[in-house]
């Protein structure tokens, strides 16, 4: 876990922290109490150049603290390292790895915590006391409600808090968090399953997912084909990052090409939060595609296990009640409105509305520009596992019946000319969806994201950056 052995405090160091315990005994309220932040599974990360005063302090020295029910108390975050290129420190995998300045706080680095952690905010008398390094204010932008949590340095705050929203199985390559687990393919290590929402996350703690699947087919000169699944991607864990707030896997990944070698390995980093995942895909193309390929299609999805029978599925155009996962093809789902919107991919699965208690899903594909100008998607679904005209998937060359898929279809990718292109897969468990019409909240975590200022009441920008190492 990245976070950093605690400096010992050393007593209460001045009047505001005799403040501190009279309130704690007495009940009395320091700041401005306020409903709590309604967003509640938001990660906010700062990047160092968003905390002037507090560049140049050593990383190990920082605390971050929140008021709640009239205490200040320590709250879960984590900073991560980079290096002058941009790469994270993995200092989890690699205890020895260290970046350029030696631990101290710069520009690159980032601070990372969740929004159910912010408090109200402290009465402004109280701030030079305090000597807060940072007040940052955290707005959302859908209700105006506000939070804030506080910087300072080991000497003023607490010690760290105890909380830890997230582990990795390193042996087990598993990710286990309050909301979720999961797990990744030993047939396909690209490829997350082995995936369960826990209770704490609306779920059940059945496993709901076999794989993420990947079906690439391409038609040279009308003649010859290229088929790739998952299983033809090779994966290769780079480094790890095990903080309070969040993961980051890296893994660098290549494709098979012909006569069983593969081909550049491009590197990325998996991001997993106590709610969220993240998992971003490079799609490097070092030709114009249309020269050599006729057709060129990818479809992308998640191929789900018997235990989500029962869960709804519905998108922006298939409306919920008209596709269930049960195995069969109903006539309503045999005659599904497929599209997708290609500025706004989401697909929705729930086991709230059938009473089936598998929790609650919420899958997003995000595409770079240059993606979304080129290219239309439609959905896939695959429910025909109990039906008498089952057919196996003849591209995926998988050795296992699949029960159902939900997937992306990407058309006309054979257009695209070469270049590097940025295809992110995004999803979320929603531990209080009840009704179609919760998951706007959800969406709101991309489309609406909340909004952060830093104020530096204690010192100056250029002080921060001409401070010395401590001791």
């Amino acid at each position: 876990m990245l976070t950093h052995p605690g400096i010992p405090l050393r007593g209460f160091r001045s009047l505001p922290w005799l403040l501190l315990l009279l309130a704690a005994l007495t009940g009395t309220s320091l700041g401005n109490e306020t409903k709590r932040f309604a967003r509640q599974i938001d990660p906010i990360v700062l990047p160092g150049e968003r905390l002037p005063s507090c560049l140049g302090l050593p990383i190990q020295s920082l605390r971050l603290a929140a008021v709640q029910s009239g205490r200040l108390l320590p709250i879960p975050f984590q900073i991560d390292e980079k290096d002058p290129d941009g790469i994270y420190v993995f200092r989890s995998s690699d205890p020895n790895a260290a970046d350029v300045d030696h631990g101290l706080l710069d520009t690159n680095d980032e601070l990372a915590f969740m929004a159910r952690d912010l408090g109200a905010r402290i009465d402004a008398e109280m701030d030079p006391g305090l000597r807060l390094l940072a007040e940052i204010t955290v707005v959302d932008p859908v209700d105006g409600s506000r939070g804030w949590c506080y910087l300072a340095t080991s000497e003023d705050f607490p010690e760290f808090s105890s909380v830890d929203y997230v582990s990795y199985d390193t042996r087990d390559d598993r990710v286990l968090t309050r909301n979720y687990r999961i797990g990744f393919s030993p047939q396909a290590p690209i490829s997350y399953g082995d995936t369960t929402v826990t209770t704490e996350g609306g779920g059940n703690n059945q496993r709901l997912n076999e794989r993420v699947i990947t079906r690439l087919k391409a038609t040279f000169l009308g003649i010859f084909k290229l088929v790739r699944s998952e299983k033809d991607f090779r994966s290769v864990r780079k480094g790890y990052i095990d903080g309070q707030v969040r993961i980051i896997k890296r893994v660098g990944n290549s494709m098979r090409q012909v006569f069983g070698k593969y081909g550049p390995e491009v590197v990325v980093d998996y991001t997993f939060y106590f709610s969220n995942w993240i998992m971003p895909t490079i799609i490097d193309l070092p030709v114009d595609v249309g020269k050599f390929v006729h057709t060129l299609s990818l479809r992308g999805g998640t191929d789900w296990t018997p235990e989500s029978e029962g869960m709804v599925f519905y998108t922006k155009y298939i409306p919920p009640g008209t596709a269930v996962i049960d195995g069969h093809m109903s006539e309503a789902e045999k005659n599904m409105d497929l599209r997708l919107d290609i500025d706004h991919i989401w697909h929705l699965y729930t086991g709230a509305l059938n009473g089936t208690g598998q929790g609650s899903v919420l899958f997003r594909i995000l595409m770079d520009d240059k993606l979304t100008k080129a290219l239309t998607a439609e959905t896939y679904y695959y429910d025909k596992f109990h039906d008498p005209d089952y057919e196996p998937d003849p591209f995926s060359r998988d050795e296992y019946r699949s029960y159902f898929e939900g997937s992306y279809i990407w058309k006309g990718m054979e257009k695209l000319p070469k270049g590097r292109y940025y295809l992110t897969s995004w999803a979320t468990i929603m531990p209080d969806y009840l009704q179609p019409g919760d998951e706007q909240k959800y969406l709101d975590i991309l489309d609406k994201p909340l909004q952060t200022s830093v104020d530096s009441p204690s010192r100056t920008p250029e002080s921060a950056v001409a401070a010395p190492p401590a001791p």
